[in-house]
């Protein structure tokens, strides 16, 4: 039986009678079916925390702390997360530079977030944060990193991670606030997203996945300053499945 999120949980100060709790969620039910039907697999996000941040690794938690960072965000966050909690984010998707997702309020609202792309001075930061500066293979896939890289990676000013003045949001609701609730609710989903598949953060901002490559292998043929792949128990595929990436034999 699918499970449905708890109507209650409206953007508005008005209080929903039982009745109306019902019709929305059949409402959303018969929706949900639709589209199921077309071919869309509409799966909520789970959220395996239940109490406290609902991100646990370093790049989903360094996602959700630079948006609760924004002052503009702060007043609509906290309604996002109960909502994403709920399991109202449905078909979450991350592609360069937009994130899309069905979010269910009154209504199952289409919600898209866009990101501006990284300029010219945030990726030289970035390449550099990454080239001869990580510690070991093992630090950087765990996330496990010096603090000069951390800084640089979630910089605001020129890390991986958007500010306000980089993202804008488009919801089908008739709340015409800058963020919505619905788009808040994304926004702490990317970051439960990125527990999972932190390589979706790179796809995200289109970083330069040759260049993030290019340290690694850098730091990987430097033995006398650290061990190689093979004293790690790592291999091309393994860094192919980790990054999301292709890695040419030459590379090494």
């Amino acid at each position: 039986m699918k499970t449905l999120p708890d109507p209650a949980l409206q953007p508005s100060v008005r209080k929903l009678s039982r009745e109306e709790k019902a019709e929305i969620a059949e409402r959303i039910a018969a929706e949900l079916a639709r589209k199921q039907s077309r071919g869309e697999p509409m799966i909520p996000l789970s959220v395996e925390r239940k109490r406290g941040a609902v991100a646990g690794t370093f790049w989903g938690n360094a996602w959700c702390e630079r948006m609760e960072a924004c002052s503009d965000y702060r007043d609509r966050l906290p309604l996002g997360r109960s909502r994403l909690r709920a399991g109202a984010v449905y078909d979450l998707a991350i592609t360069p530079r937009e994130v899309f997702a069905y979010v269910a309020g009154e209504e199952l609202y289409e919600v898209l977030v866009r990101i501006e792309p990284l300029r010219q001075d945030q990726r030289d930061a970035v390449e550099r944060a990454c080239g001869g500066r990580i510690g070991s293979v093992l630090d950087l896939l765990s996330g496990n990193l010096s603090e000069t890289v951390v800084q640089a990676l979630i910089d605001p000013a020129h890390g991986l991670i958007p500010g306000p003045d980089e993202i804008r949001f488009q919801c089908d609701c008739p709340d015409h606030a800058g963020l919505c609730v619905h788009g808040a609710a994304v926004l702490y989903a990317v970051g439960v997203r990125l527990d999972l598949e932190p390589a979706l953060l790179f796809v995200l901002r289109e970083v330069d996945k040759a260049a993030l490559v290019s340290g690694v292998v850098g730091v990987m043929g430097q033995t006398a300053a650290g061990p190689e792949a093979g004293e790690l128990g790592l291999n091309l595929e393994d860094l192919s499945s980790l990054f999301g990436i292709e890695v040419e034999e030459d590379a090494t």
